[in-house]
């Protein structure tokens, strides 16, 4: 019997024409030193140079999610209006820059820039600060910092990211020594820090060892500006925590669950929906989320609109298988009593309060009505349901204990200094263009920290602002932007302490909204690229701010050109 001779292995050896390839073009090399291997330049390993081999690694989930990343990183190509910005100018005819040149630029030449035009516009004048405390995926403890402050430039009040700090340690001498040093690098007056808007962490509004109490021992004046939407987060959560059945929120939380991780389920609830609405698509289910304030109430209500078509969806599958900047400023403290107000009315006696202001401190326990109102449209859908008379009474006791808990929430989340926010709406221009007005101004310049001199100098201003005819009248910020630019015959504002103290009033922080959208924008920190993440995100926010202000001149100097340079104008 003849024995077959054993076949010999055939190396291949590694083909230039490859590179060439439509799937390979990108990211194909050889592998220096061994020519029968190949070696990818997105995953970083060697192959056998077969194409068997290149195919299968091309098919990889790794290499694509690899090649799917890099290839949104190209040549960025800017289009013709830089070109037309600079037509005597040869090198922007083939202007390209690849990555590494582009974050090199954006590192030491953009961010840098647009860093300075900030520090600039900000000047002497006072600001706010608005802080927040992040932790990236290399677990450390980052903290966010936004400053408020009046744009002369702008003619606006403006919330911009100012700088991320690396913390030492998390607790609040951490968190001050972070601050002191970020205000120090960037040569900002800490004295001119009028106020400071946190969440409602006890590590920054703990009354003997928080951020605000250590910072007040150096800044006097400085004024605590909880947030308010995280404290009607809070009031609200705790409301319905001790009120309200917990299945609720799971039923919520739980819906958008189901949905959310199957293309199947949502077809199948789709074929539902649209046969029951004659074609009509279904809206999707919202998730209730921690961190977006009272995102629940917009999930209820997207359930309760498709009731009837998820009832019966969830029917059908359990027969198969049973398996959530621009409010006015001075408005705040009205808002904020009328919506205590509202919440009110509903639980207490008639009279409990003379006046709205009574709202903020009215013992809630000892002014329940026996028996309150939920209101008319409460009253007539009771009416027209099936349910019980002891079902019905119960629902109401639990709207009753809900709006009692919530009440007191807000009473306590509100922000203790009320009183400087009732002092602001006094330079609303509806009240500062009257006659006859009392000297209570004082007390506001008092809480910000002016001189007894300049104090005088305010009330002065504050009596004679009434004889000037003003046209802006309607609007606060361009009113007060009209009253920065008057003049008198001999070039000098006759009003410029009352518009300084009106311009820091403004800069009071609301919320803390513009450091929460940071920390969105830069949702994942890595260690190699925070530094360029930061860079992006001065640029990003300068821009932006701009980008609705660009003047449009036939005379432009080359400063004037590069700051209206927008990412709107690069192609990526």
């Amino acid at each position: 019997m003849e024995i077959p001779l054993k076949k010999k292995n055939y190396a291949q050896k590694y083909r230039k024409e490859w590179e060439s390839h439509a799937e390979f073009k990108s990211w194909l090399k050889p592998l220096v030193g061994d020519d029968t291997k190949a070696f990818c330049t997105y995953c970083k390993v060697e192959l056998l140079a077969k194409l068997v081999d290149l195919r299968r690694h091309a098919e990889t989930k790794k290499h694509k999610q690899k090649m799917q990343i890099i290839s949104g990183n190209q040549i960025i190509q800017f289009k013709p209006d830089v070109k037309l910005a600079f037509p005597d100018s040869k090198a922007t005819d083939d202007l390209k820059m690849h990555r590494t040149k582009c974050t090199e630029v954006i590192k030491n030449i953009l961010a840098p820039h647009f860093t300075e035009k900030l520090i600039k516009d900000i000047g002497e004048q006072k600001y706010s600060l608005i802080i927040d405390e992040s932790t990236d995926i290399s677990t450390s403890k980052q903290l966010g910092i936004v400053i408020r402050y009046f744009s002369r430039k702008l003619k606006k009040v403006v919330s911009l990211f100012l700088a991320l700090e690396q913390l030492e340690t998390s607790d609040a001498i951490g968190i001050v020594k972070a601050l002191l040093s970020c205000l120090q690098k960037y040569g900002l007056n800490k004295n001119k820090l009028v106020a400071l808007g946190t969440d409602n962490a006890s590590v920054m509004t703990g009354i003997n060892n928080g951020v605000y109490k250590i910072l007040k021992n150096d800044i006097p004046n400085l004024i605590l500006i909880r947030c308010t939407c995280h404290s009607l987060q809070l009031a609200v959560s705790h409301a319905s925590e001790h009120t309200l059945p917990i299945n609720i929120e799971f039923l919520i939380r739980e819906t958008y669950n189901w949905f959310a991780h199957s293309t199947k389920r949502k077809n199948e609830y789709q074929e539902i929906y649209e046969t029951i609405n004659c074609g009509e698509a279904p809206l999707k289910i919202l998730q209730v989320c921690d961190t977006r304030w009272l995102s629940i109430e917009p999930a209820v209500r997207r359930i309760l609109a498709q009731w009837k078509e998820m009832t019966l969806h969830f029917g059908l599958i359990a027969l198969k298988s049973f398996e959530s900047e621009s409010a006015n400023p001075l408005k705040l403290l009205n808002v904020l009593i009328t919506l205590l107000r509202s919440v009110c009315n509903r639980i207490l006696l008639p009279n409990a309060a003379v006046t709205d202001k009574d709202f903020l401190n009215i013992d809630i326990d000892r002014n329940l009505n026996s028996v309150p109102y939920m209101g008319y449209l409460f009253e007539s859908e009771s009416e027209k349901t099936s349910l019980t008379a002891n079902t019905i009474l119960a629902i109401k006791r639990r709207c009753i204990e809900f709006n009692v808990k919530l009440a007191k929430e807000i009473q306590q989340r509100l922000p203790p200094n009320y009183n400087v926010l009732e002092l602001i709406s006094k330079l609303d221009p509806e009240t500062i263009l009257r006659q006859g007005k009392d000297n209570s101004i004082s007390e506001l310049a008092k809480e910000l920290g002016y001189t007894a001199s300049d104090i005088d100098k305010i009330l002065n201003q504050w009596h004679y602002i009434c004889f000037i005819q003003w046209k802006n009248t309607n609007d606060v910020i361009k009113f007060w932007v009209e009253v920065d630019n008057y003049r008198n015959a001999a070039g000098i504002n006759d009003f410029a302490e009352l518009v300084d103290l009106a311009i820091s009033s403004l800069s009071l922080p609301q919320s803390n909204a513009g450091i929460e959208r940071i920390f969105s924008v830069m949702n994942i920190l890595l260690e190699k690229t925070q530094s360029t993440l930061l860079k992006i995100n001065h640029m990003r926010q300068h821009l932006h701010r701009r980008r609705r202000h660009r003047l449009v001149s036939a005379s432009v100097n080359y400063e004037e050109v590069m700051e209206d340079i927008t990412f709107d104008n690069l192609e990526f």
